[in-house]
């Protein structure tokens, strides 16, 4: 079975980037957006929750395009740009999430990374 660390195929690569995006921008977003409470500590539990969904996002997406770096080189270098995307971008603002389910498009749209997705 396929781990996070020992996929051999883009498309395995894609399916846990894909989920782990997918993941942290809801969690984030049922956090950040749904919320009106004026309570010092709750505020500051979801502000701790938001940074933490962000910092693990970072690190998976991180792990997963490190190892797609030793399958497939270009796939890997669209899977950076996201991640300067989740890195520079505020991960609470709504066009960001946008913006990155965008070029999560960008990358399934990829040749190579379709016919992997096609063939299973």
């Amino acid at each position: 079975m396929a781990t996070v660390r020992n996929f051999s195929t883009p498309a395995e690569g894609w399916q846990f980037y894909s989920h782990f995006i997918g993941n942290a921008l809801i969690f984030i977003r049922t956090r950040y957006w749904n919320v009106n409470d004026e309570n010092e500590g709750v505020e500051k539990k979801r502000e701790s929750d938001i940074i933490g969904a962000w910092a693990s996002l970072v690190g998976y997406l991180t792990v997963v395009q490190h190892r797609m770096e030793q399958i497939d080189q270009e796939i890997a270098e669209k899977m950076q740009k996201i991640i300067d995307m989740v890195l520079e971008l505020d991960i609470t603002d709504p066009e960001t999430h946008d913006k990155i389910h965008d070029e999560l498009r960008k990358l399934s749209g990829n040749s190579k990374l379709e016919n992997y997705l096609e063939s299973r």
